[in-house]
C-alpha cells in the first residue's frame, strides 16, 4: 500500500484528537463508521500514521497548537506556526494534504489586524511549504463572515463546535460537532464531517492506497 494525498469524501465523518491512536483503535473507529482522523503536527508520528491509514482512515493535520486563552498574536508568531507546521509535515511525508491552523481564544484586546496578520503569515507559510492551508475557527476571533474569506488567504474552513459565523463566499468544509470529548473506541474524541464548501472544494487528506 502507498500513502498519498486524495481529495476527501464529502460526507465522510471522521474524529479530531490530541491522542495518539493505536492501529487497533483505528480499526475499532472505522468499524464503527468513522472514516478520517485530524491529529496535531508535532505529536503525530509517522508509525501512528502508518497504524491509522493501514486500518482506512485517511489523516487531515492541524497546527499552530491550542494556546492558553489570552495569547497575543502576531505575524511573526503566525510564521513562526505556519513554518513549523510544514517541517512537522516533511518528516512524515504528508506534504500535500491539508494542515489546519488552530486559531481559538486570542486576547480580547488584540485588534483584527493582529489576528489577521498572524493567520496570513500563518497560511502563506503553510502554502509556501506544498500544502492546503485551512483554517479551524474556533472561539474568540474578532472577524465576521466577510473578513474570514475576504481579508484571509486561506482556502478551506473548519467550523468548531463553538458560535462562530459562516464564512462568506466559501462556507466551511468540515463541521466539528457536540459534544465534547466523547471517549469512542477507547479514544477522547471530537467528532467531525467532511462536506463540500460553496466552491466545490473538500479537505485533501492522506490516504492509504492499495
Amino acid at each position: 500500500m502507498t500513502l498519498t494525498v486524495q481529495p476527501a469524501i464529502s460526507g465522510a465523518k471522521g474524529v479530531d484528537t490530541i491522542a495518539r491512536i493505536t492501529h487497533e483503535q483505528a480499526k475499532a473507529l472505522y468499524a464503527f463508521g468513522y472514516t478520517f482522523a485530524v491529529r496535531y503536527l508535532g505529536h503525530v508520528t509517522l508509525a501512528e500514521v502508518t497504524d491509522i491509514t493501514q486500518a482506512g482512515l485517511g489523516v487531515l493535520f492541524i497546527a499552530g497548537y491550542s494556546r492558553a486563552p489570552g495569547w497575543v498574536p502576531t505575524a511573526s508568531m503566525g510564521g513562526l506556526d505556519g513554518a513549523q507546521a510544514i517541517i512537522d509535515a516533511r518528516k512524515i511525508g504528508c506534504i500535500g494534504a491539508s494542515i489546519y491552523l488552530d486559531f481559538e481564544g486570542p486576547n480580547s484586546k488584540s485588534s483584527k489586524a493582529d489576528c489577521l496578520l498572524y493567520a496570513n503569515a500563518a497560511a502563506h507559510a503553510i502554502q509556501q511549504g506544498g500544502s492546503p492551508a485551512g483554517l479551524y475557527v474556533g472561539w474568540g476571533i474578532p472577524l465576521d463572515s466577510v473578513e474570514l474569506y475576504w481579508a484571509l488567504s486561506f482556502t478551506g474552513y473548519w467550523k468548531s463546535m463553538s458560535n462562530v459565523p459562516d464564512v462568506g463566499n466559501r462556507g466551511y468544509q468540515m463541521i466539528q460537532h457536540s459534544p465534547a470529548n466523547q471517549v469512542i473506541c477507547g479514544v477522547t474524541v471530537d467528532v467531525d464531517t467532511i462536506q463540500t464548501d460553496h466552491k466545490g472544494d473538500v479537505p485533501q487528506w492522506l490516504i492509504n492506497v492499495p
